[in-house]
C-alpha cells in the first residue's frame, strides 16, 4: 500500500481525496501545517507528498538533499508559470483541477516510476554481483561476494 503525506488548504478537499485514495488502496496522512509536514517527512518514510502548487513549502523541500528526491503531487496548478516552476523543483506530478481520480492516477504514476527505478537499481546490483562472482576463485570468495551483492539489493539488510 502506498503512503502519501498531504498538505492542503481546504479540509473538505483533503477528506474527499482521502476517501477516494483509501478506496484505491492508498493511505493518506495529513500534515496540519508546513512545519508539521517537514517534521513528519524527516521522521517517517512516505512514498509521495501532495500539496497545492502555491504553497511555499515546495521551496523548502527542494532545498533539502533528502526530501527533494521525494515525488511531489502538486495540485491546484492555475497557470503555466507555476507549472514551469514546479517542474524545475524535482520529481513532480501535476494535477490540474485536482479531482480525486486524477490524484489517484498521479500517485499510481509516481509508484510505477519508483518501482521501475528500484528494479533497475536491483538489476544493476545483480549484474555487478554476477561479474564479481565470475572472478571468485575460492568458496570463501564466492560466499563473501554473494553476501556483499545481496546487501546491495533494495530491502536487504545485514542482521
Amino acid at each position: 500500500m502506498a503512503w502519501v503525506l498531504c498538505l492542503e488548504d481546504r479540509d473538505r478537499a483533503v477528506s474527499l481525496s482521502a476517501q477516494v485514495l483509501a478506496d484505491a488502496g492508498i493511505s493518506i496522512s495529513q500534515a496540519p501545517d508546513a512545519e508539521g509536514m517537514l517534521s513528519e517527512l524527516r521522521r517517517t518514510r512516505y512514498d509521495a507528498v501532495m500539496l497545492p502548487a502555491h504553497h511555499p513549502i515546495r521551496h523548502e523541500l527542494a532545498r533539502d538533499p533528502v526530501l527533494r528526491r521525494l515525488p511531489l503531487i502538486v495540485t491546484e496548478v492555475p497557470d503555466d508559470a507555476q507549472v514551469a516552476e514546479a517542474l524545475a523543483a524535482g520529481p513532480v506530478f501535476l494535477v490540474r483541477g485536482a479531482s480525486p481520480e486524477s490524484i489517484v492516477g498521479s500517485i499510481r504514476s509516481v509508484l510505477r516510476e519508483q518501482e521501475l527505478a528500484q528494479s533497475r537499481k536491483n538489476l544493476e546490483a545483480l549484474f555487478r554481483a554476477a561479474e564479481r562472482l565470475a572472478r571468485a576463485m575460492t568458496v570463501n570468495e564466492v560466499v563473501q561476494t554473494a553476501l556483499e551483492g545481496a546487501l546491495d539489493l533494495h530491502g536487504v539488510e545485514a542482521g
